[in-house]
């Protein structure tokens, strides 16, 4: 089985707690399959039909018409191409019902639609809206880091930057003052870091107003 196959057989089908992260995997393997342009662009929007092109009538200056006007139609190739899009958008819509379908539960079948892009939006309707049970999970999880002995700390300040991150892009009312998490993140270093977290006290705080996490 080739890697691309194991990497979709190893990631969890949608739950009410892996919205994100499937959603992200799913997009990646959709890519990969050539067949996210589905979900991008409507039928009509990727393959446009050609249309006659009708040139106007050539007039002199006395308003007398020099040379009628005509009505281009599409050309053999024209009509090709279009035919080839529409083919490449069918297929790619129905590869992409497929392969969500393997990845949801068989009690979300039902949610199933005609074309891939109304089916990803439903899902997102379903589950882009996390519980409180689901935020509260993942904030006990945030709480919960812990520093690994002989593991360089900067691994998990990033592992620890990127769940607030995604906590607060699951909910917006979310807000943790920068103090809290970096007081936070300094409580966690232990005692070993003694003379670090006391050189990080006494400089100016500056805290990077994006991911809510000192710089320093």
């Amino acid at each position: 089985m080739s890697s691309n196959g194991n990497s979709f057989a190893n990631f969890e089908n949608l739950n009410a707690n892996n919205s994100t992260l499937w959603s992200n995997n799913m997009k990646n393997y959709l890519h990969i399959q050539n067949c996210w342009f589905a979900i991008e662009k409507e039928k009509s929007e990727y393959a446009v039909r050609p249309r006659p092109t009708n040139i106007p009538p050539v007039l002199a200056a006395d308003g007398t018409i020099t040379t009628p006007g005509s009505t281009i139609q599409p050309t053999d190739k024209q009509l090709k191409d279009y035919d080839d899009k529409l083919k490449d958008w069918e297929e790619a819509n129905q590869k992409a019902i497929g392969i969500i379908g393997m990845k949801i539960p068989t009690n979300l079948s039902h949610l199933q639609k005609d074309t891939v892009k109304s089916f990803w939006e439903t899902l997102k309707t379903q589950y882009g809206k996390v519980g409180t049970a689901a935020l509260v999970t993942k904030l006990l999880d945030l709480f919960r880091m812990t520093f690994k002995p002989g593991q360089n700390p900067a691994v998990t300040i990033d592992s620890f930057q990127n769940k607030y991150i995604e906590i607060t892009s699951l909910n917006d009312k979310i807000a943790i003052p920068e103090f809290v998490l970096c007081t936070l993140l300094m409580h966690k270093l232990g005692r070993g870091w003694d003379n670090f977290i006391s050189n990080i006290m006494t400089n100016e705080y500056t805290p990077d107003k994006t991911t809510g996490v000192d710089e320093h």
